[in-house]
């Protein structure tokens, strides 16, 4: 199945056959309210106003402490529970092959 087949599909008309693709073909594809995980969809659980509400009462109250108290301005970026790295304000955080093409100065993050 090449990338131009996929984006005809609707979620409605996803069978077992079209939930197994390589990533390439996801990227690619006109799919939404799908995560690709070790090479299949899974459908994304829907978000609410109460997932919206959480999410503020979170990052507002972070954000302030974040500011107030510019704890080691560092990132940590956890690829698995082994493979741990430490970035400091003087690297740049990426999207590796998660979020392609991303990139921000850790400094930039804690403006």
């Amino acid at each position: 199945m090449d990338a131009q087949e996929i984006r005809q599909f609707s979620p409605d008309d996803l069978t077992p056959e079209v939930l197994a693709m390589t990533l390439e073909e996801f990227l690619e594809s006109d799919l939404e309210d799908y995560e690709y995980v070790k090479g299949e969809l899974v459908p994304a659980p829907p978000t609410s106003a109460e997932h919206g509400r959480i999410s503020t009462n979170l990052f507002l109250p972070l954000g302030v402490y974040v500011r107030e108290n510019q704890f080691s301005k560092t990132v940590t970026v956890y690829r698995s529970e082994t493979n741990i790295t430490l970035l400091t304000r003087d690297d740049t955080l990426t999207g590796e092959d998660v979020v392609e093409g991303f990139s921000c100065q850790v400094a930039e993050l804690f403006e």
